[in-house]
């Protein structure tokens, strides 16, 4: 047993760090290419890109919540050794995302464009590429859906290496549109769309290509079962309450953004969102190694350790997010003057609290998998909705009580908090996860961790200012002053071994 989990940990991190290599050269590439997409169409157009894009996105909330599903089944069958259902999964979950296909290209085609043209505030002038702007980004939504089966098969037989190659060759092609805005004659908005549609055009060949090379498991319409499309429904249709919370105050916010303040309030949104999306993807990119072998330990009856890699995996996430975010916590002027030419206003402010909210939210992927894993999800996926869906409430509250644009994101951090005292209940009732231990050993180090942590690094920046020397001080201090606290205070003996296993499994 202790074998297997070693070689477990083993490939957790070989898949860590190859998620983590392809992370370094997207971000530095999406972050640049942001910058020329901003100057290329302008804040008002960029604030309207934005927008549009996140009326589409609400749409696919189905997405996630049928990807969750698709994940969960492959990897649960996966560590049954049950290669027979695996295959009808997998053709099942291709032809639930088939349907959901149609369902997005019907809501899009009608709410879709009444919003865009009804409800939105889009300046006259710019409502005709809107509208082209909705038309590409459905297409390119529908192509992302019907990759999803492909992706999700990827991830349960733990090939993360592909998406690094993707991932930075999609960026690549995502800085080269960037370029092209300047030089290709026309709307640049709509060019823009058409551009980011047949990069994701690309990015589906590729996949379907690679996973009828290296994988046996083949999509068939024979392969598909009534009794595995109602279970796989009814376990996504109560996952489904979440990812709707989700996609509700992540595209909801937006929307509120832009009827209380306009579509430049957009532009500085949707960039600050950007620059968190990229971050986050740190403590994502640990997840999406450790996420699989959180499954198949519970499918395989060992408990003891999936919740030791459970504990283990929220303390990690939230060090890694934490590194990430303080630079944009304690400098966010001086790096986005760095960054863009002109900086839209409230955005520095709004980027420091994203950043804070996801330190905090950076505990819910590991306890969503765990809970998860076991399939009995009504119940939780309720409440957890519930408690998500206060933030869409709460900011218009804060909006029509005269609140600025930032103080979104107050509400969201609050959210997530209690969002994660939801999941902790959840663990408890259904893995006998004992609260006080959780508490104890996850939640209250960690907060005790990043206060400390923020207050050395705030006081290293106090002392240097900003400057590019003093932007390398604060990033040494990170480097040095973090990683020292957290072990001190977050791990125990049997922890640091694990790290340092993992460390030495990257290395070899």
């Amino acid at each position: 047993m202790d074998t297997t989990i070693q070689t477990n940990n083993k490939r957790i991190a070989k898949n860590t760090a190859a998620l983590c290599a392809r992370m370094f050269l997207t971000i530095a590439i999406g972050i640049y290419s942001s910058r020329l997409v901003l100057e290329a169409l302008g804040v008002t157009d960029y604030g309207v890109y934005s927008v549009v894009g996140g009326i589409v996105t609400f749409f696919v909330f189905l997405n996630a919540s049928l990807a969750n599903g698709t994940q969960r089944f492959l990897n649960f069958y996966m560590g049954r050794g049950d290669r027979a259902t695996l295959n009808r999964v997998f053709s099942t979950s291709v032809y639930i995302f088939m349907l959901l296909a149609v369902l997005i290209l019907v809501l899009g085609e009608t709410v879709g464009v009444a919003v865009v043209n009804w409800v939105l505030d889009i300046p006259p002038e710019r409502r005709a590429a809107a509208n082209v702007v909705l038309q590409f980004t459905i297409l390119a939504s529908l192509i992302d859906v019907l990759s999803l089966p492909y992706n999700a098969l990827i991830i349960a037989y733990e090939r993360m290496g592909v998406f690094a190659y993707v991932s930075v060759a999609q960026s690549v092609a995502t800085l080269l549109a960037a370029w092209a805005l300047t030089v290709l004659p026309g709307d640049r908005l709509i060019t823009y769309a058409i551009l980011s549609c047949v990069i994701m055009v690309l990015v589906r060949v590729f996949y379907g290509w690679y996973c009828a090379r290296h994988f046996a498991i083949r999509a068939t319409l024979s392969g598909v079962t009534r009794t595995l499309f109602r279970e796989m429904l009814s376990f996504s249709g109560w996952t489904l309450t979440g990812s709707f919370a989700y996609v509700t105050y992540m595209q909801g916010i937006p929307i509120l953004l832009n009827l209380f303040f306009g579509p430049v309030v957009n532009a500085a949104n949707a960039l600050a969102q950007q620059v968190n999306a990229s971050l986050s993807t740190f403590s994502a990119n640990f997840m999406m190694a450790a996420r699989p072998q959180i499954t198949k330990y519970y499918a395989e009856g060992q408990v003891a350790a999936m919740q030791s890699l459970v504990f283990y995996s929220s303390k990690l996430s939230v060090l890694i997010m934490l590194m990430v975010a303080l630079p944009f916590i304690v400098m966010p002027d001086y790096l986005l003057g760095l960054w863009l030419v002109e900086v839209p206003a409230h955005m520095a402010t709004m980027l420091r609290l994203i950043m804070w909210a996801s330190v905090i939210n950076a505990l819910a992927m590991p306890a969503n998998t765990a809970i998860q894993a076991t399939g009995r999800v009504r119940a939780y996926q309720v409440a957890e909705a519930v408690a998500l869906l206060l933030a869409f409430p709460l900011t218009y509250v804060a909006f029509a009580l005269g609140g600025a644009p930032e103080s979104a994101y107050v509400m969201l951090a609050i959210v997530f908090a209690l969002a994660q005292m939801v999941r902790t209940y959840f663990m408890a009732k259904e893995l006998h996860v004992s609260v006080t231990t959780y508490f104890y050993r996850v939640v209250s180090s960690l907060v005790v961790f990043v206060l400390v942590a923020y207050v050395a690094v705030w006081a290293v920046h106090a002392g240097v200012g900003d400057s590019l020397g003093g932007l390398a001080c604060v990033l040494v201090g990170i480097v040095l002053i973090v990683p020292t606290l957290f072990l001190a205070l977050c791990m125990n003996r049997a922890e640091r071994a694990t790290l340092w296993g993992y460390i030495k499994h990257i290395r070899s």
